[in-house]
């Protein structure tokens, strides 16, 4: 296992501009970790993935890019392969931007669309849009950024809600999304458990999620689907809840607010 770590300071060219930032090398597992750096002058590609068996993650956090930068030159070959995590970076002065890449496809911000009362900058109201490529499956799906909120409720069951919506007239089931829920569930430890509103199997049958009454501006959606994803558990300490939404239906597009609700 190797890691690199770039804190601060800027990308400077030489006489001709490189084509990529990062160029994975087969057989290898490693971590790059870029942040506060200033990227503004590479306007082609962050990361080159290996074509061959390269488990590499690489973050940016907090960086100036260039306007027409790709975060990513080429597919990832395997689920096991390269992730390329983009937060909060951009050419303006926004402070939302996500730009996610997996095996099992991508997670980038929109502000079109977008739950009304949801997640917001302060200003700009924004949601998630979680895009599957053909390869998410029930065992390993499209997996969500983390979105973490504090308890202070112990003893009582809880129910965490997220709201969602798709361009479909059919409802998407829990074998096609689902949301995952981490809390602290051990009296006297801060042991964690999970709990999922997915189906219980690959065996088992499919129900659809629940639709839902929240207000979206869908615009560009023909036939909007608003649904929620809930689990119900009780937490033994108080501490973060942190939930993951997993998109396992391929070649879809869903919108994911990221304002959970707890009650």
């Amino acid at each position: 296992m190797q890691r690199f770590d770039w804190k601060g300071g800027a990308y400077v060219d030489g006489a001709a501009v490189s084509t990529r930032l990062f160029l994975t090398t087969a057989s290898t597992i490693g971590q790059v970790h870029v942040s506060g750096v200033d990227l503004s002058t590479l306007n082609t590609n962050l990361v080159l993935p290996d074509t061959l068996s390269s488990m590499n993650s690489y973050w940016f956090r907090n960086c100036k890019l260039h306007a027409d930068v790709t975060v990513i030159e080429g597919p990832i070959l395997g689920p096991g392969g390269e992730q390329v995590f983009v937060d909060n970076c951009g050419s303006g002065d926004t402070n939302y931007k996500i730009d996610h890449r997996k095996y099992q496809g991508s997670i980038i911000e929109e502000v079109t669309i977008k739950r009304t009362g949801g997640a917001s900058d302060g200003t700009t109201g924004f949601c998630w849009e979680m895009v599957t490529l053909a390869t998410p499956h029930f065992h390993s799906p499209l997996e969500s950024p983390p979105i973490s909120i504090w308890n202070e409720d112990v003893g009582s069951p809880i129910t965490l809600t997220v709201e969602i919506v798709h361009d479909s007239l059919t409802k998407l089931q829990d074998d096609e999304i689902w949301v995952e829920v981490e809390y602290l569930g051990t009296s006297g430890f801060p042991l964690s458990l999970f709990a999922s509103d997915r189906m219980a199997d690959i065996l088992a049958t499919p129900a659809d999620q629940p639709a839902s009454s929240e207000t979206w501006t869908t615009t560009g959606l023909t036939n909007p689907n608003k649904q929620y994803l809930s689990v119900t558990f009780t937490p033994q300490e108080k501490g973060l809840i942190t939930a993951r939404v997993m998109v396992a239906k391929a070649s879809y597009t869903v919108y994911v607010c990221p304002k959970v609700a707890i009650t």
